[in-house]
Order: C-alpha cells, then structure tokens, then sequence
C-alpha cells in the first residue's frame, strides 16, 4: 500500500513484535506503519516527513479490546516486557486500559476493581465467606498467567507498581 510519508509511522522493533500477522490494531489499520524492509533507512524517512509512532498512538492500540481479545497470555508476557522497558509506560498512562486478563477468562483494569496475585489462602477465605465476597468486587490474575511470571520478580513488581497487581 502506497501512502503519503505524513500518513504512517515508523514503529521500534520491540513495538513490532508485539503485531502478528493475524491482528491489527484498528489505529495502526488507519496509520499503517512503514514496511520492516524499508525501515532501517530511518535517518532519509524522517527526512522526507514519515514521524515515528507516538505514546498516544500506542495508548490507544493498547485500548482496542478486540486487538487485545486475539492475543493468548503468552502475549500478554511479551506486552509486560515491552511497556516495562518504557519510561512512558506509567500508571497514570496505563491507568483504565484492561490489560489483566483474570480467573474469570475477562480482560480488567485494577481502577475498575482490585486485581491480586492468586493465592489459595484467599480463594478459601473467598469461598468460606462467599455471602460477603460476593457483595465485594475483586479478581484474581489468571493462574495461567501467573504461572508464566511467577518466577520474574520484576515482572511480578512491575505489575504491582504500575498496573496495581496485588499482593492477598
């Protein structure tokens, strides 16, 4: 697709690793990025006007839910990864994008309820005193993800600081 140097966007590589072939943000289908191939010649496509993808124009790709309804939690390790090595990748950036898949096989956001780190203890005390649990809105990451991070302290610390993980 042929597109005016101002109409797409030069995206990182770890940006790029993120993409697969079978889904597309819809923003980067209405911006689309400059082909890898002809990407390495940064220096002369900056020079004829084509910008580098924006925080915003990431923000609002991490915002489409059906881009990030494809995705398997395995995915989700690599988005970890790549948002904790950007120092724009803050809470308050971040805040309200649904980016925790939970037990419950949804998507949330730990500013629409908490979010913990799954712990048996509190799946006993949860069904123990299910009349008030059930009054009470919480989630519990998704044990399979967990299990893929469990043992990164990093990963584990960068969900806590900046997605508001939880520990029980």
């Amino acid at each position: 697709v042929l597109a005016r140097p101002v109409d797409c966007r030069l995206a990182s590589r770890a940006f790029r690793k993120l993409l697969t072939t079978d889904t597309v943000p819809t923003q980067l289908r209405e911006i689309p990025l400059v082909h890898p191939e002809i990407e390495r010649y940064g220096k002369q496509l900056g020079a004829i006007g084509v910008p580098r993808l924006q925080v915003d124009e990431i923000i609002q790709c991490l915002g489409d839910d059906a881009w990030l309804e494809a995705q398997g939690l395995e995915w989700f390790i690599d988005l970890y990864n790549y948002l904790a090595g950007q120092g724009w990748a803050t809470s308050l950036r971040l805040n309200g994008l649904r980016l925790l898949p939970v037990e419950s096989g949804e998507r949330v956001s730990a500013t629409e309820q908490p979010v913990y780190f799954p712990n048996e203890e509190a799946a006993e005390a949860i069904e123990e005193h299910a009349e008030i649990s059930s009054a009470i809105q919480l989630a519990f990451l998704s044990p399979d993800l967990y299990a893929l991070i469990q043992e990164s302290s990093e990963l584990r610390k960068w969900l806590a600081d900046v997605l508001d993980v939880r520990e029980w």
